[in-house]
């Protein structure tokens, strides 16, 4: 959660396993041998793919 929620704490998940920590975004960068700074660049990019598709509601 505190990846988007703006606490600022980092690894902390606020007792609910499905937000989303700073461990969950290296474990899934780690899948592809990507570096924590690639795999934020890469969601950041990826987000703003998803915001421009018409077919979905992303905002």
């Amino acid at each position: 959660m505190c990846l988007t929620c703006g606490c600022k704490l980092p690894h902390e998940d606020h007792g609910k396993s499905e937000y989303l920590t700073i461990e969950d975004l290296e474990k899934s960068a780690a899948i592809d041998s990507y570096t924590l700074d690639e795999a934020v660049q890469n969601l950041a990019a990826t987000v703003a793919v998803a915001k421009s598709e018409e077919e979905h509601q992303h905002q």
